[in-house]
């Protein structure tokens, strides 16, 4: 029986790589997740007509324990999903809880992004037991745990999918210090890659993001005074329109909703704590630029409390933040936005 470690040291086809590892618990097992980023290789390695090796792919593997299965999904350089392979195992082993290693047991199944499946090695395993390698037992508990795998596919394949790739990005991002986002038609719809923030994009790809109006919680009624709202003012080393006061925002990361951006954005840039359910939409707007790229930004209303020990905001983003009354927030805003926006602002005023 092979013996293999999730670092895999001796792969002398990778150059270099980079890697990264995090607790993880799935159904109760506690484990490992662990990405390898393929930086420079000699060569592509291609299995049954599928690319598996190539420069920028990303292998995620899980080790847990006390199971006896070892998972490996493969991502392109796009972070789109190649497929899940699922190693038999008669044990998965913690001797070092950093490099956890599984005995195998050649019997093989394979995960493809359209949901079917297809079992490897069923002849390695009859010839292991043939030639006294393994028990008539443990031949029989392999085959076993592979269609117990099969029945929880079954019902679960796209879950199991949509896991892997979360855990993947997750990891992938800690890895490499940034963000990743979800490519979309300009019409929303999911093109299937998800994108470094910073990296390059395809003509015809869209990020979406989100704008957060801001008015405090102790402002008048719609309609009787001016409300007062939360302005900030842009690092003075940011890329675009440094130093100018503005609303809150920013990108949507992959796997997260436009609420959950919301809050979180909030919550980086200002210290501010918000249900993401009191976040209410009102307006989508497109920003298309001259790459064939662009944005769905899409506008949200709040009330929010003002700390009583004031805000607490990034530094590397925001330089200042105030609260001012609607004129000069519009004021301030008008700088660089165009007038459809400061009217969807009015309309936000007149309905929070």
């Amino acid at each position: 029986m092979d013996t293999r470690s999730i670092d895999r040291p001796d792969w002398s086809r990778i150059l270099k790589r980079t890697m990264h590892r995090r607790p993880i618990c799935v159904d109760g097992h506690e484990g490992l997740a662990h990405i390898l980023i393929m930086d420079e290789i000699i060569e592509p390695l291609v299995k049954n007509g599928i690319t598996i090796v190539s420069k920028d792919m990303t292998w995620l593997q899980i080790a847990l324990r006390d199971t006896r299965y070892w998972l490996t999904a493969m991502f392109d350089e796009d972070n789109r999903l190649v497929q899940i392979y699922f190693d038999i195992t008669a044990a998965v082993h913690f001797d070092d809880p950093q490099v956890p290693t599984f005995e195998d047991m050649y019997l093989d199944l394979v995960l493809y992004p359209d949901g079917h499946y297809m079992v490897l090695d069923e002849d390695e395993l009859a010839q292991a037991l043939k030639a006294g390698e393994i028990t008539e037992e443990a031949a029989l508990a392999a085959r076993q745990d592979l269609e117990k795998l099969i029945d929880f596919l079954r019902c679960h394949a796209q879950e199991v999918m949509r896991f892997c790739t979360r855990e993947m990005i997750r990891l992938k991002s800690e890895a490499l210090h940034t963000e990743f986002r979800e490519a979309l038609t300009r019409d929303g719809v999911s093109k299937g890659i998800i994108r470094d923030k910073h990296g390059k994009r395809e003509e015809g790809e869209y990020f979406r993001h989100v704008i957060l109006v801001l008015k405090t919680e102790d402002s008048p009624a719609p309609g009787v005074e001016e409300g007062r709202y939360i302005s900030q003012q842009r690092s003075l080393k940011a890329r675009h329109f440094p130093g100018k006061w503005d609303v809150t925002g920013g990108g949507v990361l992959a796997f997260e909703t436009l609420e959950e951006a919301g809050a979180r954005e909030a919550k980086e840039e200002l210290g501010l704590d918000i249900d993401p359910a009191a976040l209410k939409p009102f307006y989508t707007y497109y920003a298309d630029w001259d790459d064939g790229t662009g944005l769905i930004l899409t506008m949200f209303g709040c009330r929010v409390a003002v700390p009583a020990e004031g805000f607490h905001w990034d530094e590397r983003e925001v330089n200042d933040v105030c609260v001012v009354p609607l004129s000069v927030f519009l004021e301030q805003v008008r700088d660089h936005n165009d007038d459809d926006f400061c009217d969807a602002i009015r309309r936000i005023d007149a309905a929070i």
